[in-house]
């Protein structure tokens, strides 16, 4: 049964669109760089992000020199993660690690996330679909009637891409249904595309994010 409200003169303004603190981000492009800190046993890896200061141009970003960059801020190494483009349509919340701007080369980035690799880890960084704990704190919506695109795992547990990438293919979002074809999952993995009715919600549970990144370094977040 429809409950009126008062003031709303049809059924579509009875609830209004959620606010949302970034929106319109499908399809943005942008980039990161990873600081990587080396431990006897363990790694550090501080994720810096271009989103909300520019579009990762592609001659700054492909004139940037990751050697040059480690000795600049003291890491072990620095990883070039891009460009990459948004499949998630928006932040709900989002609050970065550290919202000082740090410009590598001529590219203005802020802290977005953090991650931890102990040694068990560190044997397997090199390879897809291994888990991997984000600090963060986020909440992200996929909208209702836009695409999405999923792993599911063995145990019937859900990843959203995020992001895709165009650093090992050049990849557009009109590619992405067909991906399945192209990717070598582990035993027991589905990859699906489809188009939800409702909108999805992710948080990050507990300040961590569970991700994995297919072959082609797109990105996922665990449906917690």
């Amino acid at each position: 049964m429809m409950v009126a409200i008062a003031g709303c003169s049809s059924p579509a303004e009875e609830l209004p669109a959620p606010t949302d603190a970034v929106s319109g981000l499908r399809g943005q492009r942008y980039c990161e760089v990873v600081l990587l800190t080396l431990g006897a046993s363990s790694m550090h890896a501080d994720v810096y992000l271009s989103q909300g200061l520019n579009d990762c141009p592609e001659a700054a970003f492909t004139a940037l020199d990751a050697k040059a960059l480690a000795v600049e801020h003291g890491v072990t190494s620095v990883l070039l993660n891009g460009p990459r483009y948004w499949t998630l349509d928006a932040f709900v919340q989002a609050e970065l690690r550290d919202p000082t701007v740090v410009t590598f080369g001529g590219l203005a980035m802020r802290l977005g996330g953090s991650i931890d690799f102990n040694a068990e880890q560190l044997k397997t960084l090199q390879l897809p679909y291994q888990l991997r704990f984000v600090q963060r704190k986020s909440t992200v919506r996929f909208r209702a009637g836009s695409p999405v695109f999923e792993l599911i795992d063995t145990e019937a547990r859900v990843y959203e891409m995020q992001s895709f990438s165009t650093a090992k293919a050049p990849l557009t979002e009109a590619e992405l249904p067909g991906l399945a074809a192209r990717l070598s999952l582990p035993s027991g993995w589905k990859y699906q595309a489809r188009t939800p009715s409702t909108d999805i919600l992710i948080t990050a549970k507990d300040g961590l994010a569970t991700v994995v990144q297919d072959d082609f370094s797109n990105t996922y977040q665990r449906v917690d």
